[in-house]
């Protein structure tokens, strides 16, 4: 696997991004991430494109993670009951496309600290791409390349 592309592919994941508003409470987000047993939510402001077929996108605005809810609800004694998403979501938004090499999106991960990133594919959120999808890829090229080697090795 060298994309992002190929890696959402053989992932067993399903494809679709967890997503919440700004206005929903930190609580509730909170909740669905533990439901979903995942590290973050997209933040999206629906956009009504076409009345005629009601067909609706989203606009990325942000995106709230596990430590987001920790330094600045928690350990800033805030209730998350009262306190909303908006206020607290990371705004500046990195994210990667399908065309992505594996390689560079650990680079960005690792440089920038974080451990999600959305992908986006000609201004849509097509999938996420977290440390752990990362990890499960590096896992399966260094096993082959372990095989490959016992191979010709013992071939030897």
């Amino acid at each position: 696997m060298h994309t992002v592309r190929e890696l959402l592919k053989a992932s067993d994941a399903p494809q679709s991004v967890a997503r919440v508003v700004p206005d929903t409470t930190v609580l509730k987000a909170a909740a669905r991430m533990n439901e979903l047993r995942i590290g973050s939510l997209m933040v999206m402001v629906p956009v009504l494109v076409d009345s005629d077929t009601r067909t609706q996108i989203a606009d990325l605005v942000g995106i709230v993670t596990e430590r987001d809810i920790l330094t600045q609800v928690v350990a800033a004694n805030r209730d998350p009951a009262t306190t909303t998403i908006g206020e607290i979501m990371t705004k500046q938004v990195l994210t990667c496309t399908p065309d992505t090499t594996i390689d560079e999106a650990r680079r960005v991960m690792r440089e920038h600290r974080v451990r999600h990133l959305p992908v986006i594919d000609e201004a849509e959120l097509v999938g996420m791409l977290s440390i752990g999808d990362l990890n499960i890829a590096e896992h399966a090229t260094l096993t082959e390349t372990i095989r490959y080697l016992e191979t010709y090795i013992s071939q030897g």
